[in-house]
């Protein structure tokens, strides 16, 4: 929903819309899925591994996990 006082009554947004750059890092999701693994330990290296796309970026960095928030 769009906050009231910035569109019509019962107006949506995407986030495509909303935010038309979504960048995130290497680092970022190579450390959620370290801490996604050792929530959910797994015999499978690969398994419970969070690809990429899941988050549909249009841009991505190599940089320090969380940088991107500075």
């Amino acid at each position: 929903m769009i906050h009231p006082d910035e569109g019509p009554p019962h107006a949506t947004i995407s986030m495509v819309d909303g935010h038309p750059v979504h960048l995130t890092t290497t680092a970022l999701l190579a450390a959620l899925n370290h801490h996604h693994t050792q929530d959910h330990p797994t015999t499978e290296p690969q398994a419970g591994r969070l690809p990429m796309s899941r988050f549909r970026p249009n841009l991505v960095v190599g940089t320090e996990p969380w940088e991107e928030d500075t």
